[in-house]
């Protein structure tokens, strides 16, 4: 048998065989990765900044009832402020007002997706996608939808 610096082919191979898994072990948890995939609900970075939200506000108010605006505005705050229920409350008002703001649509979609309702949440931000030509509302509705069946997938996989 062929020696390498002291240890045998057979026992190199070995050695590797059992290194491999450590290793990869090792670079997942010193990575900060877990081997479980999250299932936390969704809470988007670029969702809750307050800038953002206001920015989409704005451009998206042509032809908005200011009730429905102010709606948004107190849906918004409570959202922000951790109260999903009471957002999803003042949206639901919101939505009988104006049936067709795609706005209010992706609020609800966010609040669903947050209390952990993904499918809810997937069917809301479709349906604001119909809704709208606004590209930036456009774009964050896509982004929150491939951030959604991210974390959407661990659930498929696991049933």
């Amino acid at each position: 048998m062929v020696e390498v610096i002291g240890v045998s082919h057979k026992q190199d191979v070995w050695t590797l065989l059992w290194l491999r898994p450590l290793l990869v072990l090792f670079l997942l948890l010193a990575g900060g990765c877990s081997l479980q995939p999250s299932l936390m609900p969704l809470q988007a970075t670029w969702s809750d900044d307050p800038a953002m939200l206001a920015r989409l506000e704005e451009e998206t108010a042509v032809g908005r009832p200011a009730a429905v605006t102010s709606l948004l505005k107190n849906s918004r705050q409570q959202w922000l402020g951790g109260n999903q229920d009471n957002g999803l409350v003042i949206l639901h008002r919101a939505l009988r007002i104006s049936p067709d703001d795609p706005l209010v649509y992706y609020y609800m979609a966010m609040m669903q997706s947050a209390l952990g309702e993904y499918h809810e949440a997937s069917q809301l931000a479709r349906r604001s996608l119909t809704l709208t030509d606004a590209p930036l509302l456009r774009e964050q509705v896509h982004l929150f939808l491939n951030q959604l069946n991210r974390s959407m997938a661990p659930d498929v996989q696991g049933k």
